[in-house]
C-alpha cells in the first residue's frame, strides 16, 4: 500500500482476520492515521480497516509524500515525527499498564 490515511472525523476500525475469526485490533479516531506500516514498510499487512459509522478520511500516497518532501522539508519532518509518536503511542498502548519507574541507588545493586 502506497497510501497514509487520515481520520478527519468519525471511528475506523483496524481488523485482522484468521480462517475463523475478525478481531479487531484497534480503534482509530479523529485525528488518527493508519496505513504507516504498510506505506513506511513497503509490504502488505495482515489488517483490514472498516469504517465504524460514517467518516472522513484525507489520503496521501506516496507521490505526494515526496513532493511534500521536496517542496516543504521542513512540513514533511512534521509528519515524519507525528507518525513517529503515533507509532510509539500504539506499541505503549499494546503492552499495557506502564510499571512504575524503577528507583535505583547503591543500596539495592
Amino acid at each position: 500500500n502506497d497510501r497514509l490515511y487520515f481520520v478527519a472525523c468519525g471511528l475506523v476500525d483496524l481488523n485482522v482476520t484468521d480462517d475463523t475469526d475478525k478481531k479487531r485490533i484497534l480503534r482509530i479516531t479523529r485525528g488518527g492515521v493508519c496505513g504507516e506500516l504498510s506505506f513506511f514498510l513497503r509490504r502488505s499487512q495482515r489488517f483490514r480497516a472498516t469504517c465504524a459509522e460514517e467518516t472522513i478520511v484525507f489520503v496521501l500516497d506516496r507521490d505526494g509524500a515526496n513532493r511534500m518532501r521536496q517542496a516543504h522539508p521542513d512540513l514533511f519532518l512534521l509528519l515524519q515525527a507525528a507518525l513517529i509518536n503515533t507509532l510509539c503511542l500504539q506499541v505503549e498502548d499494546s503492552l499495557g499498564p506502564a510499571a512504575p519507574p524503577a528507583i535505583f541507588s547503591a543500596d539495592n545493586l
